[in-house]
C-alpha cells in the first residue's frame, strides 16, 4: 500500500513525474527529503524488504473502456503495479497490488 500512496503522492505533484517513468521497468518508489522518488537503483527496506512499481500504458476502446489490446492511447491513465519481496529461508515470497493512476489535477 505504501509503494502505491508514494505514486499517488508523486502524482499530485506532477503528472509528469508518473507518466515519465519509462514501461516495463522496475522502479525502486521510497521517501527522500520528505516526497516520493522513484529511481531504477535497488532500495531495501528495513534490510528486509524490495518494493519496486511497474508502469505500463493504458489503451481504450471507442466507448473509453480499458481493453487488454488494441483500442487508443490513453496518455491520462497509466497501469500501475506495487509489487514487495521479501526472502524467507531459501524461499522469496512476493505480493504485489495493480490499479490505475489518472491525472487529475493537470
Amino acid at each position: 500500500k505504501e509503494g502505491m500512496e508514494g505514486l499517488r503522492s508523486m502524482r499530485d505533484t506532477g503528472w509528469q513525474s508518473v507518466a515519465g517513468l519509462v514501461s516495463g521497468t522496475p522502479y525502486f518508489v521510497y521517501i527522500s527529503n520528505g516526497v516520493y522518488v522513484a529511481t531504477t537503483s535497488p532500495q531495501i527496506i528495513d534490510n528486509v524488504y524490495t518494493r519496486t512499481a511497474t508502469i505500463a500504458p493504458v489503451y481504450r476502446d471507442n466507448n473509453f473502456r480499458i481493453v487488454s489490446s488494441g483500442g487508443t492511447l490513453d496518455n491520462e491513465t497509466k497501469d500501475i503495479t506495487v509489487s514487495i519481496a521479501w526472502q524467507e529461508g531459501s524461499t522469496t515470497t512476493t505480493r504485489s497490488v495493480r490499479t490505475y493512476l489518472v491525472n487529475l489535477f493537470e
